[in-house]
């Protein structure tokens, strides 16, 4: 028997060739909109987790596809607010919306925010304090409330990116905040999440990067 692993979902078919329809799985209706626009707010662990989400949509049947964000290495929630609200061009900006990223640097928040009309907008916490629910403060909430306040698009959803934990022998400073465990790191995180995250109003949608790469390095 072959399995197809397909969405969610398991088919188990004798023929190696199968490849399931959209109807076969139940699934006739989960057809996306023609169109996607993300904006991503972050730093290197954003350039990761973005640089396959174009072919990914275009793979789902995604039409008119625009992936931008706003890079600066190492910048936490706290950076990201400081410079919302001094207008500081510290940004690297990413775009790609015809299969390839073009990158303009010396940008600012505004200008990525109101480049497009974004459908929705992704921010995270810096690696070394994503499990530290006390930075989750008044930083978070101003940035929300900038994004909200000059996105082009007055209905855009706000994303958190809960990122991973770091490799079990990772060398990065900020391993110490978990006693340079994995483990410890990455249930720091979820808690972060869990109270600081989970109940905002402000946040639409939570991304669990950091849960599906904890489960692959955890799982056969």
């Amino acid at each position: 028997q072959y399995y197809s692993i397909v969405y969610d979902r398991f088919i188990i078919t004798n023929d190696e060739n199968y490849v399931p329809d959209d109807a076969a799985l139940g699934i006739a209706d989960a057809v996306p909109d023609s169109s996607l626009r993300v904006l991503a707010i972050g730093n290197s662990f954003t350039d990761d987790s973005y640089a396959h989400l174009y072919k990914t949509a275009q793979d789902y049947g995604v039409q008119d596809i625009v992936i931008g964000s706003l890079l600066i290495g190492g910048s936490s929630l706290q950076n990201h607010w400081t410079n919302a609200s001094e207008n500081n061009a510290n940004y690297s900006y990413h775009k790609n919306s015809i299969g390839v990223s073009r990158t303009t640097n010396n940008k600012t928040l505004l200008d990525g925010l109101t480049d497009e009309e974004w459908d929705v907008v992704v921010i995270q916490q810096v690696s070394q304090d994503s499990g530290r629910a006390e930075t989750y403060n008044d930083d978070l909430t101003n940035l929300i409330a900038y994004i909200r306040e000059n996105c082009a698009n007055p209905d855009v959803q706000i994303a958190w990116h809960m990122t991973w934990a770091y490799q079990s022998d990772s060398t990065h400073g900020g391993f110490a905040n978990y006693n340079n465990d994995q483990m410890t790191m990455y249930n720091a995180i979820v808690n972060a999440v869990q109270e600081k995250i989970v109940p905002n109003p402000d946040i639409d949608i939570i991304i669990p990067s950091g849960t599906a790469i904890q489960n692959v390095r955890t799982s056969y």
